[in-house]
């Protein structure tokens, strides 16, 4: 199944009964990425970044994902083929 075959969340994991009983509701929300993220600034307020700091965040992101991929890439070319 590919990613947008994939069915939504709510569909793959049972709802729990007991908190459905627990607040005497049929159906509880649903949360989406948007909610999620708000939830979380509200929770861990992030410092503000001034344009460097934010550059210099961005730049060490990408160096990391680069090192990361030349490190998949290497084993992956480790690997013996299976024929």
């Amino acid at each position: 199944m590919t990613r947008c075959q994939a069915r939504p969340l709510h569909e793959r994991y049972a709802l729990d009964p007991a908190l459905l009983k627990q607040y005497e509701v049929e159906v509880l929300p649903l949360f989406s990425v948007r909610n999620v993220r708000e939830l979380l600034r509200a929770a861990i307020p992030l410092p503000k970044l001034s344009i460097q700091e934010a550059a210099d965040l961005i730049v060490e992101h990408l160096i990391n994902r680069t090192r990361s991929r030349k490190s998949r890439l290497r084993t992956h070319q480790e690997k013996p083929t299976e024929t």
